[in-house]
């Protein structure tokens, strides 16, 4: 009997409970449709009907153009190789925190080169992609502002042996890659980016591609300043 008692009353505690708690509960509507569309999509056996008017060509343009301004910092660096640079490929990590662009190396060098002729004075020069200034747009995004976050890239060009033992075995050709890191690393530094900013070397990989390593910036601070900051603390 009492083993009765003890389950009556668990079960009122837990449907009060959860009556209290439906009371309570709330949803935001913005939240909501996504999911009730997603549901919909998933259980419905026929074809359901967008629930958002279409878009005009003028809405749409303008919406990618706010998306654009509004995105992260690797987001628009994203963009901007997917639209100057041909044949990239780009992977982030799960939380979206580094990015790796993997593309040929000549394309690269090129949409770099054209401007850094063009900053020089050179005439003749005309610009990469669609126009747009790549390599200023390239330092810019990757300087911190006021509401975004600083990164550093590393530019890793691809040897056909591990650097080490091509350095022994053929090191005219060893050269001639550091020599083509360091001149990736001398247009970015000589157009204004600072060195703390990027970083070039050599790995082992497919010959003529080159792969750019995105992470946030992390300033280098002494171990004597930290000790400091502690100890005042």
């Amino acid at each position: 009997m009492a083993n009765q008692f003890l389950a009556l009353s668990l079960f009122i505690v837990l449907l009060a409970f959860f009556i209290v708690l439906n009371v309570n509960s709330n949803y935001t509507e913005a939240k909501f449709e996504p999911v009730k569309r997603s549901l919909e999509v998933a259980f419905s056996s026929g074809v359901t009907e967008p629930r958002i008017a279409a878009k005009s060509s003028v809405e749409a343009v303008q919406e990618i153009e706010e998306s654009y301004k509004e995105g992260s910092t690797l987001e628009k660096i994203e963009a901007l190789f997917n639209a100057e640079v041909a044949g990239v490929e780009i992977q982030k990590n799960r939380l979206g925190t580094e990015m790796y662009i993997r593309m040929p190396l000549r394309e690269f060098e090129k949409n770099l080169t054209i401007i850094d002729a063009a900053m020089s004075g050179q005439e003749g020069i005309a610009f990469s992609g669609t126009g747009v200034n790549f390599l200023p747009m390239f330092i810019s995004l990757l300087q911190a502002s006021d509401t975004e976050i600083a990164y550093h890239v590393d530019m890793i060009v691809n040897t056909t042996e591990e650097p080490a033992v091509l350095q022994n075995d053929e090191p005219a050709q060893a050269l001639s890659f550091i020599q083509k890191a360091g001149r990736l690393g001398q247009i970015i530094g000589n157009a204004g980016l600072e060195t703390k900013y990027f970083s070039s070397g050599l790995a082992l990989g497919e010959e003529g591609m080159i792969t750019l390593h995105f992470k946030r910036y992390k300033p280098f601070i002494p171990v004597e300043q930290t000790e400091e900051a502690g100890g005042e603390a």
